[in-house]
């Protein structure tokens, strides 16, 4: 909650400098902690003032983590059509932006809902292509996360021991890396 007066007050000071840049950051990062704190519709009205800015800056990268974040708030409420939407938006963008490691959270997004819309072939193509991207990327934790997302949804389908398999690779890296959280 204290992040919560410090972007609040990056906030002010980059309206009063004009850096609309400076600006979406902090409406960014207000989404991303009124998330966190489940204050959904602060977060939402935070995250679509930042996508404005954003897209009158022309500025992929920040459209497609806002966009992200649009489509975490859209799954989390159950509306899937504009989670997909949201998310395949975002692909786009950190696409054209060549930002991987956004890409791979974003695919992680597109797998899940699709799962969850029951069209498992989808879903495990998304899950599967953002554990590549993060062990690519060389980032651990997010390829350790994504395994056990697919563990999750393979069990799911009754596919145990394809599921056992991707949750022994996870516990390795997690172990690799000391990520308790991820035990």
């Amino acid at each position: 909650r204290e992040s919560l007066g410090h972007y609040r007050e990056a906030l002010a000071i980059s309206e009063r400098l004009l850096d609309r840049r400076g600006q979406a950051q902090a409406l960014l990062n207000l989404g991303y902690t009124n998330a966190d704190l489940a204050q959904v519709p602060d977060a939402q009205q935070s995250y679509e003032a930042a996508l404005l800015l954003w897209r009158t800056l022309g500025d992929a990268r920040g459209q497609a983590l806002t966009l992200t974040g649009l489509g975490q708030l859209s799954a989390v409420a159950g509306d899937n059509q504009q989670a997909l939407g949201r998310y395949r938006d975002a692909k786009g963008l950190f696409e054209l932006s060549g930002d991987r490691v956004g890409l791979a959270s974003t695919l992680n997004g597109l797998g899940m809902v699709h799962f969850r819309l029951g069209e498992s072939d989808t879903s495990m193509a998304y899950l599967r292509r953002a554990v590549d991207l993060f062990k690519a990327v060389r980032l651990p934790n997010g390829e350790a996360g994504n395994l056990l997302d697919l563990g999750r949804c393979l069990t799911v389908l009754g596919r145990h021991r394809e599921a056992l398999r991707h949750h022994m690779a996870a516990l390795v890296i997690t172990k690799s890396i000391a990520d308790r959280r991820l035990e």
